[in-house]
This record gives C-alpha cells, sequence and structure tokens, in this order.
C-alpha cells in the first residue's frame, strides 16, 4: 500500500493500494486545486495520486470498441453525453484499480477514489484509517464503501469519529434512491472487475442499461439492492461527514444541456 503517514492533525491512516482522481483534461485548475488541497491534508506526495483522464464521450469515443464492451446496452443515440462521460470514467478507473501494483495479490485491500471537486476535511486520513480498519475487520468485509452519499440509509455496522458506518440494504427503484453520489469511496481491489461485469448485466425494462438512463449512481445503488447475496456496500453517515462536495458547478449537467465539449465550456 501506499503508507499514509500523517494527515494535518498528525493521526496515521491505515495503508492503501492507491489513491485515484478523476479529472477532465480542461479542468487543469480544479485538479492543481484538488491536489494541493488534499496532499496537503493527507500528508502524501503528489505523485501519490493517480490522475485518471475524465471521457468525453464524443462521436469518436462512442464509436471504441471499448466503450460497449463495457456498457453492451449502450443507446445509439446518447442524450446526455456528460452523464455518459462520467459514467465511462469511473469504470476505466476501476479497471486501474484491478491492474494497480497495489492490488496485486492483495484483493481485500482498497484503493480511494475522487473526483476531483471533493474537498476532505482537515482529520480525514484519521477517520479512513478507523472505516478501513473497520471494514477489513467485518465478517464480510464490504465491496465498496461511499464515503459521501445523498440521503444515506441502512443497518448500522459501526462508528469512527463522526462517521457512521451503515450497511445498504434492498430498495425500492422508484423515485429518489437512497445513498446516491459518486465523489468519493473506496473500492476493494478484488471487487474491481466484478463490479464492471455486474454493471454490464443490469437491466431496466427488461433492456441492459444504455449508460445514462438511470445515472451511474443510481446504477450502482440498484446494483448493490438487487445483489444483496453477493456483494456489500456501506455508507458513511450523515452526509459530508468527512468530506465536502458541491453539486453548484456540474461539468456533467453543463455538456447535457449545451452538448457542448469541455474544451467550449473551458476557456
Amino acid at each position: 500500500g501506499l503508507g499514509l503517514r500523517r494527515g494535518r492533525d498528525g493521526s496515521v491512516a491505515a495503508d492503501i493500494a492507491g489513491i485515484f482522481v478523476i479529472n477532465l483534461d480542461e479542468r487543469s485548475p480544479i485538479y492543481e486545486g484538488f491536489l494541493a488541497h488534499t496532499t496537503n491534508t493527507l500528508g502524501v506526495p503528489p505523485m501519490a495520486i493517480v490522475r485518471s483522464a475524465g471521457v468525453y464521450a464524443d462521436d469518436n469515443t462512442l464509436s471504441e470498441p471499448w466503450v460497449r464492451e463495457i456498457i453492451p446496452g449502450l443507446s445509439q443515440k446518447v442524450s446526455a453525453r456528460g452523464a455518459l462521460g462520467v459514467s465511462l470514467a469511473h469504470f476505466l478507473t476501476w479497471r486501474r484499480i484491478a491492474a494497480t501494483p497495489g492490488c496485486q495479490g492483495s484483493a481485500n485491500a482498497y484503493a480511494l477514489v475522487f473526483e476531483d471537486d471533493e474537498r476532505v476535511d482537515d482529520d480525514f486520513a484519521k477517520q479512513l484509517g478507523g472505516i478501513i480498519a473497520l471494514a477489513k475487520n467485518a465478517s464480510r468485509p464490504p465491496d465498496f464503501v461511499n464515503l459521501n452519499v445523498l440521503r444515506p440509509t441502512g443497518t448500522p455496522v459501526g462508528k469512527v469519529g463522526r462517521a457512521h458506518l451503515l450497511k445498504v440494504g434492498k430498495h425500492k427503484e422508484v423515485g429518489r434512491r437512497p445513498n446516491v453520489w459518486g465523489s468519493v469511496y473506496l473500492m476493494r481491489c478484488g471487487s474491481a472487475e466484478k463490479l464492471i461485469d455486474e454493471v454490464k448485466h443490469m437491466r431496466y425494462y427488461g433492456a441492459l442499461w444504455d449508460g445514462v438512463n438511470p445515472l451511474m449512481d443510481v446504477l450502482i445503488q440498484d446494483l448493490f439492492s438487487r445483489q444483496q447475496d453477493k456483494l456489500t456496500e456501506w455508507v458513511v453517515s450523515p452526509s459530508q461527514a468527512i468530506s465536502y462536495h458541491s453539486e453548484a458547478t456540474s461539468i456533467r449537467q453543463a455538456i447535457d444541456k449545451t452538448n457542448k465539449p469541455p474544451s467550449q465550456l473551458f476557456r
């Protein structure tokens, strides 16, 4: 693992297999802000954080074989390219996690994934260390730990500082789902490829998931709801307990509304 040493509060965080941040090429100032804040707060060098390039789902990208291999139900007419790009960027990051050296031979290790607009609290490293220790010692270690969600819902499994850990259960697939957002989470190394494979088989109204309906964070919650016998997800409650995320400025929504590429949105 990377062996995070000291956060700003002087605490020691648990070893993790890797730290990844998803970032579009055009969002370099946002990436630089993320990197400065996160490296300072976690006490890690910039080289310890792997930048995972965001995806703009233009016609050229959609024609590439790997896109339909990951999302076999992809619609021929994509109405929300921002949302599709977010989905593809996360799935590519999961593949990177499975292949990262820190995960080789360590199926029960965890990788940490950020979107570039997430900002961690000063004691995030300490909280993270406790959460990973709790996960690794669980009788059924979670495949996925969502560290900042809207409408956190589930069965209590433990508490680390301000963070209450909940095990996600079954929910109705209507209206506003619980436990959405995907701006910062832990992925179990041995589960990354398995989750990609499960996503490929997700169906809505008899058809394979088309990549945007529903959005990826909703899809993930539906997946864990449907596959409770095979997959386990934990979430942190309350929202924004150990980090902060704002959707006030959303590149996904901007692309969906304008159908403009990132290069025209960031000038």
